[in-house]
């Protein structure tokens, strides 16, 4: 199992894991609580991290940014076909143009061969999760995310990003 760790980025491989050892203990979870982004998108992410700013800051939650990267079966999960330099870097710009301080927010990638089955195992119980993704998703693989994160027991706040301002982003809580 290939684990890089710093204070704000993790890298797992998933299938080469167990299960218990990927979700937060007690302990580790302490007094904050944490509000999840589910990476969807450029601007679907950015928006969604900017209400889970909002959301943070209101709550005293704990930001954590987390990327179910899909490995090809082509590639070994140690070795994927684009380098986690690559993602980390990506994924500070999408803080970055979130304006999110990304002291705020924990990065969390993991490598696995299914989304689904990745966040279905690293969600903690009745997670507070945020989804950010175009105003008519309803047949687009957002909002497919949201309906299964949805069915996990999960509470999931949609952020319907405008295609004529990135700006604008409405908040539904299912």
């Amino acid at each position: 199992m290939t684990v890089v760790q710093n204070r704000r980025f993790q890298t797992v491989e998933l299938e080469n894991s167990r299960s218990e050892y990927l979700k937060p203990s007690p302990s580790d979870l302490g007094a904050c609580l944490r509000v999840t982004v589910i990476f969807t998108t450029q601007e679907g992410t950015v928006a969604a991290l900017r209400a889970a700013q909002d959301l943070a800051r209101d709550l005293q939650l704990q930001i954590v940014l987390v990327i179910p990267e899909v490995v090809s079966f082509h590639f070994p999960l140690d070795r994927p076909s684009v380098s986690v330099d690559v993602l980390e870097q990506r994924s500070l710009a999408f803080i970055s143009d979130s304006g999110v301080d990304a002291e705020e927010v924990s990065i969390e990638l993991y490598f696995c061969r299914d989304r689904k089955q990745c966040l279905q195992r690293i969600l903690v119980p009745n997670s507070v999760v945020v989804i950010g993704g175009r105003k008519r998703w309803r047949l687009r693989q957002e909002r497919k995310l949201e309906e299964f994160v949805r069915s996990l027991g999960h509470r999931v706040i949609s952020i319907d990003v405008s295609p004529k301002s990135e700006h604008s982003a409405r908040f539904f809580l299912h």
